[in-house]
């Protein structure tokens, strides 16, 4: 069976030689808008005497303005000019300008007809402009999902080989006890935190690719929040303390041995990315963790440091991908910018949100808002 469904193209785009001939062999230009300025010249199409520019120019402006069509004819009648405004909706953008050097010379009709080409022309450019941004917003998706596609084939390169040298560092470590050597165990431990730093930083990599691609699943299962916090504050406590910091935690009594319906794992990374992140910018401080119900089927968790805090520009970008609150702390506490980039993707893939409050010098709150059941259609979604 002939498929007949609908492939009709969009028509050739009109050119100004056309509408020339349309209007009997006048002289067409096109005026475009620069800003809010006044029309400009902008097509080759327009060679009139010079005499003939500051005419056409208080033309253009008189369209402008009215958003009407315009004729004007010199007092011979030798030479006329007809004026239509370029719009795009309510948007005026141009104005399509034509000179007769010749007789008869232009009339209300041929107003008509050049409002009817300006419609015309104003619609190829809506066209050619959507079509322009589609190719970009294409280019934009291909490149992105190549950038993604490396991102994770890289990372699974670079983890096998990071898995190993940890495993085998356990298994030495092991070996060095048992045949006495203690001396050399802090330095096994250097090479294990390194291997563990670039294996973190691998995961988070992998992570924001999976989300940007729509591949990252939850697994969803029922989870009592005292227990989910021990974990994190289990693996966290010796980062956080290293550099001299309290770590405490309050649970609101209301919420205590609460159960849950979440994904374990990543909501217990997004703790640990929040009290690492605290630890890592505090100095000799306090970093506090709370969780708190609220009475709308959700609940709040926070961690609270007075390490350095942040200032507002560098709080609006603090959640972008690969981005650091600036080049001098990227350089004196390192990391990617990946982090809290993660804890964002993760926590909206969940159904819930994130936000900071911060003062420079004074400390940061960071506030994580979730359901307290992850319905099956967020985690579709």
């Amino acid at each position: 069976m002939t498929d007949r469904s609908d492939k009709r193209t969009a028509p050739k785009p009109l050119t100004l030689a056309e509408v020339a001939e349309i209007l009997g062999g006048s002289r067409v230009g096109l005026f475009f808008a620069e800003g809010k300025r006044l029309p400009r010249l902008a097509s080759e199409a327009w060679p009139p005497p010079k005499h003939f520019d500051a005419i056409a120019l208080d033309l253009c402006e008189r369209v402008w303005l009215s958003r009407e069509v315009s004729l004007l004819a010199e007092s011979s009648a030798q030479h006329s000019f007809v004026a239509a405004p370029l719009l795009i909706g309510t948007q005026l953008f141009g104005v399509l300008l034509a000179l007769r050097s010749s007789l008869p010379p232009f009339t209300t009709d041929d107003g008509d007809i050049l409002v009817a080409m300006a419609e015309r022309i104003a619609l190829d450019r809506q066209r050619s402009k959507a079509q322009e941004l589609a190719r970009a917003e294409q280019a934009a998706h291909a490149a992105n999902r190549a950038k993604s596609a490396f991102l994770a084939h890289i990372s699974h390169e670079i983890r096998t080989p990071l898995n190993a040298i940890i495993g085998y560092s356990e298994l030495l470590e092991d070996e060095l006890m048992d045949d006495g050597h203690r001396h050399y165990v802090t330095d096994i431990h250097r090479i294990q935190g390194a291997a563990q730093h670039l294996l973190g930083l691998i995961n988070n990599m992998l992570d924001l690719t999976k989300i940007e691609a729509g591949k990252m699943d939850l697994f969803l299962e029922s989870v009592i929040i005292d227990e989910l916090i021990a974990d994190a504050v289990t693996t966290c406590r010796p980062v956080v303390e290293r550099n001299g910091n309290v770590l405490t935690v309050t649970i609101d009594p209301s919420f205590q041995h609460r159960e849950l319906r979440c994904d374990r794992l990543k909501l217990t990374q997004i703790l640990i990315n929040l009290l690492s992140n605290a630890g890592k910018f505090t100095r000799n401080g306090e970093i506090h963790l709370e969780a708190i119900s609220k009475d709308d089927d959700s609940y709040i968790l926070q961690v609270i440091d007075n390490g350095i805090g942040m200032t507002s520009p560098q709080v609006a970008r603090i959640f972008s991908d690969y981005t650091q609150v600036s080049e001098s702390i990227a350089s004196r506490y390192g990391g990617t910018g990946l982090g809290l980039a993660v804890t964002r993707r993760l926590c909206e893939l969940m159904g819930g949100s994130i936000e900071v409050e911060s003062t420079p010098k004074r400390g940061s709150t960071f506030r994580v808002r979730m359901p307290t059941h992850t319905s099956a259609a967020t985690e579709l979604s």
